[in-house]
């Protein structure tokens, strides 16, 4: 009889020893082996942790000494030298409307605006790109809207999700006429939202000039029909809004006159009121930025693989933009400081604020705008940990997502961010995209500049 081998018996020994072993752990679908681990919930930074993700969802967050001995997959990522964090959000963005030409109406700036649902796809892969899982629309060509969150929601389109809006809703239709729907009554109001919980909307929105009467009116029948509704407003006052229990303000408050001293009681009393009934604001602080501070800040941090595979109409409309605001907006260092001021003292009052886009108002790809934001935000003086929660977490609370998305736990989408260096360090580090997982599966991000 032939012997075998010592070392063969060994080696068979060792084989069947491992297998027993593997055959006691549970089979997952991806493993992520993170050295750094930002929890969104409180600022603070896990060590060498494992991500066990399943069906999509978080299955659990184990130690690196017991995770793989609990688990194993076929994909596993290996990003114990990086940063993993919750993906991004973005709360206030404007993806089905483009501007074709700029007008004068009624003696003040008209942009005439168009749709188009090839414009709005590329953009949606451009954020998905950016590590942007979550958007909301917030004015628009609401059809489009909802078409466009359906599509994402069956896997037709490479998108965010999207949570679809009404038209603008304001007494008079006055810079953006083709996507403002006039309201001139309480009735009016009511009808149209319902028309606007018909078409499958989750948000209405009110326009500066919509006067108390009707933005009551809306308020309470989107309420009735479970709708959210969020506001840019001034001739209905914040603290009006806030006691007709608007959903969510956006923007700084730049115009309305009784917010423009920031160390007034009456701005104390607003901050209190919106951080008491949890009222969110997204402060849009990029754009404002390029109005008062730096005219070219968009363009000049727009990630060069963005730029070059945008659609020329794109690129036509952002060259038009950027020398429109240059003839129309000058440096203003003292308003500029006052955006900086207001999100710094809301912050500080405990108001929910969130990063957002306000998308072509930026002159850039939406999802520039985000980091942007994010950079502003620091530069306000807001800790880069809480710029981090502000862009994560508070986006999923002001979207009332939160059950499913905004941290990395147990139980939630597994909605995941790999970057390679830490933004805690350095807020630009949010550029440093190593990988994006959405719904639990990587991204092909080249594939998304095609």
């Amino acid at each position: 009889m032939k012997k075998i081998p010592f070392i063969s018996v060994f080696t068979l020994l060792g084989l069947l020893l491992s297998s027993c072993d593997f055959s006691q752990k549970e089979e997952v679908d991806l493993i992520i082996k993170a050295g750094s681990l930002f929890d969104a919930q409180s600022g603070l930074v896990m060590n060498n942790k494992i991500i066990v993700v399943h069906d999509g969802r978080i299955k659990s967050i184990e130690d690196f000494s017991t995770g793989l001995n609990k688990y194993w997959s076929h994909k596993k990522i290996d990003a114990t030298g990086k940063f993993v964090m919750p993906a991004l959000f973005d709360t206030h963005s404007h993806v089905t409307a483009f501007v074709d030409t700029i007008t004068t109406r009624w003696g003040l700036p008209s942009l005439d605006v168009y749709a188009d649902e090839e414009l709005s796809k590329w953009h949606l892969r451009m954020m998905l790109y950016q590590g942007i899982t979550n958007l909301r629309e917030l004015g628009g060509f609401p059809e489009i809207s909802v078409k466009l969150r359906n599509q994402e929601r069956v896997g037709e389109i490479k998108s965010p999700r999207i949570l679809a809006c009404s038209k603008l809703m304001s007494e008079r239709p006055s810079i953006f006429p083709a996507i403002v729907k006039e309201i001139n009554s309480t009735a009016e109001a009511r009808e149209y939202v319902k028309e606007m919980k018909a078409l499958g909307v989750d948000y209405v929105k009110l326009l500066f000039n919509l006067r108390p009467e009707h933005s009551r009116a809306a308020i309470d029948e989107a309420h009735r029909l479970n709708l959210k509704v969020a506001g840019h407003i001034k001739s209905t006052t914040w603290l009006e809004a806030i006691e007709m229990n608007i959903d969510a303000l956006v923007h700084t408050p730049y115009g309305n006159e009784p917010m423009m001293d920031l160390s007034s009681d009456h701005v104390k009393e607003v901050l209190k009121r919106m951080a008491e009934k949890g009222i969110p604001n997204d402060p849009t602080l990029a754009m404002r930025y390029g109005y008062f501070g730096d005219t070219s800040f968009g363009r000049n941090t727009q990630l060069k693989e963005v730029f070059d595979c945008a659609p020329e109409r794109l690129k036509e409309m952002w060259q038009m933009l950027s020398e429109y605001k240059k003839d129309i907006f000058k440096k203003n260092p003292k308003m500029a400081e006052y955006h900086n001021n207001y999100v710094l003292k809301a912050h500080k009052a405990g108001v929910l604020l969130s990063t957002s886009s306000d998308t072509w108002t930026s002159w850039t790809d939406y999802g520039n705008t985000i980091h942007n934001e994010m950079f502003l935000l620091s530069k306000a003086g807001i800790p880069n940990s809480d710029v981090l929660i502000m862009a994560t977490k508070n986006g999923a609370y002001q979207l009332h997502m939160q059950n499913d998305f905004g941290t990395i736990e147990k139980g939630k989408v597994a909605d995941i961010l790999i970057l390679a260096k830490s933004p805690l360090v350095n807020i630009e580090n949010t550029r440093t995209i190593d990988a994006i997982i959405k719904n639990g599966k990587v991204i092909d991000r080249k594939k998304l500049l095609n």
